[in-house]
């Protein structure tokens, strides 16, 4: 019996396949799942096996997550999880709650991986009942959104003090990448670099987005800065820094974008990267958000 895949049977559905203590069918008459060992006779018309689900294809979904997640420090603990032996799936949801919004990432990875397991199951039945195959799932929107806050630095004569110390500092754990992600002396010379480098820059056109927990903790910043007179349109942007925790969630994105659409309000036509910023996530960030290559930076026209 055809039957419509609503989002509460979708739901049933995930529930079930979750329960590997029994065999479940979709009871396409009464609209919901039953155990197998329930039902006399097994109509096919009627009685539609479920997807099935194990603790194979669990570790692999976490596996998947693991490769595609950004933040360092909690994909290299999870990492090491998988492959310590016993306890595996215990001791992954244990480092996960060290890591709030990362946890919240993968509940909403594996709830859109099970659903769609889900929607190719209903895609086969369609199929054999020459109907027309589901539309493609919309995208979730980003945690991001949800859980941080984006403001603009310096408006707030209140908060005044407090982001200059926030900016200060962030720009000091800036400088400090530099030596993490290469060796020391290299790193000293990046970072003496980029401070020169912001010798020529005008002080007092700078712009910078501050992007903060809704508890208000400190979470990254977007720094950017004009040439005064001799380039009164263009900017570059400075100093792009997310604290550790919160890397992998969209926040760079979100901040390079913050700063561009307040960049372009104040009648910047041209937005610059310098090639000290560049790394291969930040390039594909940048590409993500419409810059294009310039030499070894990126420049962005509005």
């Amino acid at each position: 019996m055809q039957f419509e895949l609503t989002d509460e049977i979708r739901n049933l559905i995930v529930f079930a396949m979750e329960d590997q203590g029994n065999n479940y069918l979709f009871d396409s008459v009464d609209q919901k799942t039953v155990i197998k060992s329930t039902v006399e006779k097994v109509d096919e018309e009627r009685y539609y096996t479920i997807p099935t689900w194990d603790s194979i294809k669990g570790f692999k979904l976490m596996e998947r997550f693991i490769s595609l997640l950004r933040n360092p420090l909690a994909r290299e603990e999870l990492r090491g999880v998988l492959f310590a032996g016993k306890g595996v799936f215990r001791n992954f949801k244990n480092v996960l709650h060290q890591y709030p919004e990362v946890e919240k990432l993968w509940y909403s990875f594996k709830e859109k991986e099970m659903k769609q397991i889900v929607s190719n199951w209903y895609n086969t039945l369609l199929d054999s009942w020459g109907l027309e195959r589901l539309g493609e799932e919309p995208e979730d929107t980003d945690i991001v959104y949800d859980d941080f806050v984006f403001r603009i630095a310096y408006e707030n004569e209140e908060t005044y003090q407090n982001d200059s110390e926030i900016l200060f500092s962030a720009s000091e754990l800036f400088c400090l990448e530099f030596e993490k992600q290469n060796n020391s002396e290299i790193g000293f010379a990046l970072a003496e670099l980029w401070k020169n480098q912001l010798a020529t820059f005008d002080p007092e056109s700078e712009f910078s987005v501050i992007s903060e927990t809704v508890e208000g903790e400190f979470a990254g910043t977007c720094i950017s800065f004009g040439f005064g007179q001799e380039a009164t349109h263009t900017s570059v942007i400075s100093a792009l820094y997310v604290e550790p925790a919160f890397r992998g969630l969209g926040i760079g994105k979100e901040l390079v974008n913050q700063c561009i659409m307040g960049l372009k309000k104040r009648g910047i036509k041209w937005v610059l990267v310098p090639s000290v910023l560049i790394s291969p996530f930040v390039v594909e960030m940048l590409l993500s958000c419409g810059f294009t290559q310039l030499g070894t930076g990126f420049v962005l026209s509005l």
